[in-house]
């Protein structure tokens, strides 16, 4: 195979965006308007950064040592909670799951992808991989994960908005909440 593709999508928590953390549940929307694609092909490894670093994590946990040139493409702001580095960690692991031909089913898919959020948010509750694979509607707990899909009777408008007045990563955000929490409780 000349390359292997995949993709990803981004997400908005519509409610408990920081509840999973502490395995209370929270509902989800994958959007599938919102995507990374990931080309990969035989060539010198082209990345640097904490993207290569995180990257290189999903090719470890996929057991591929050869290195490939990886072409990203996406419309996912980074930095606004939309999800983008779980979109391009399941975007890569897709990619490479064609490219060598492997077969790896999406649980396979989202351990290799869980590695790359390991390095990029330290202790990811997993909401944001579980979107980034299937652009839907669920509620989600860390210790369960995705536990029951959403219909609704009728069609959901959202808009979503963003803005970039002070970024903050997740897991930045992450740590702030705990230390508000913890200083509730003293």
């Amino acid at each position: 195979m000349e390359y292997g593709e995949g993709k990803g999508y981004g997400k908005v928590i519509v409610f408990g965006e920081h509840f999973v953390v502490y395995d209370l549940p929270g509902i989800v929307m994958g959007l599938p308007f919102l995507y990374t694609t990931v080309r990969v092909k035989k060539g010198r490894w082209n990345l640097k950064n904490k993207t290569s670093v995180a990257l290189q994590a999903v090719k470890q946990a996929m057991n591929i040592e050869e290195d490939v040139n990886v072409t990203i493409s996406s419309n996912i702001p980074i930095g606004q909670n939309l999800g983008s580095s779980a979109a391009l960690s399941v975007a890569f692991a897709r990619a490479l799951n064609e490219f060598y031909r492997l077969n790896l089913d999406e649980k396979e898919i989202r351990e290799a992808a869980m590695a790359g959020e390991r390095v990029f948010h330290g202790k990811p509750s997993g909401i944001d991989v579980e979107a980034a694979l299937t652009p839907s509607f669920f509620i989600y707990t860390k210790s369960q994960g995705l536990t029951q899909h959403l219909n609704t009777p009728t069609t959901l408008h959202f808009t979503v908005t963003f803005s970039k007045p002070t970024a903050m990563s997740t897991s930045e955000a992450v740590n702030y909440v705990a230390r508000q929490l913890k200083d509730e409780d003293k």
